[in-house]
């Protein structure tokens, strides 16, 4: 299926490509533009969406994770309890594995919250049902 032009531009406006020094970071314009949440957990989910944009998921510690974003360890938390509640972010603990937690996307969650962002989504993500029927009606 080809794409038009007009639908990658679409595409493009509802993306951002930020540049910081060396680093670029992508995520749907919609996060940044959502009053709903506070500039350091849009801050923080930028980072973690750019981390992730490969598998859809990082391995990364908070002492790792709070100098990207400049968050004390203990705000950070305060940043990630934010982006779980508003369900763009899954984090799954694995105590016996040599990364011990891993940070998901939830692209459940950001299809439900934007429905009409378009999202590439990792083959290897798990989606609800809901989430499902919004892919076939895009």
């Amino acid at each position: 299926m080809e794409t038009s032009n007009k639908e990658k531009q679409d595409f493009m406006g509802s993306w951002g490509v930020y540049q910081i020094r060396r680093i670029v970071l992508f995520t749907p314009a919609a996060v940044v533009e959502d009053t709903r949440l506070s500039a350091q957990g849009k801050i923080l989910f930028i980072v973690i969406n750019s981390l992730s944009k490969n598998k859809g998921f990082c391995f990364i510690s908070n002492e790792n994770l709070s100098p990207k974003v400049a968050l004390k360890t203990t705000m950070l938390k305060v940043y990630l309890k934010e982006l779980k509640e508003n369900q763009l972010i899954k984090i799954v603990l694995q105590p016996a594995s040599q990364y011990p937690r891993k940070i998901y996307i939830n692209f459940s969650g950001l299809m439900e919250r934007y429905p009409k962002l378009p999202i590439k989504i990792p083959a290897s993500a798990r989606l609800s049902a809901k989430a499902r029927r919004i892919m076939k009606n895009v």
